[in-house]
């Protein structure tokens, strides 16, 4: 967390570091994923242990084209103050 901080005001975007975090969360479910899948099969060999990182993969990627299509239908909506969607 303290080097997202450090990151950020270096780059001069501090205030923004929950935002960032928030972006950086897919990307980094993904990697760990699968780099700990290639990881667990490589050591275990394939079995169960297979056809639940495939089973968790699915579910991964089903929540990132759901999120994708949520955010889709949203970009044409605004908040306004009292957090009432315009068009």
């Amino acid at each position: 967390m303290h080097n997202v901080v450090a990151a950020s005001a270096s780059a001069g975007i501090s205030g923004k570091e929950g935002t960032f975090i928030r972006r950086m969360m897919i990307p980094l479910t993904y990697y760990l994923v699968f780099a700990g899948g290639l990881g667990m099969i490589a050591i275990h060999g394939s079995g169960i242990g297979t056809a639940i990182l495939g089973a968790v993969a699915l579910f991964i990627i089903a929540m990132i084209i759901i999120g994708q299509k949520k955010k889709q239908e949203l970009d044409g909506l605004h908040y306004n103050k009292e957090n009432i969607f315009h068009q």
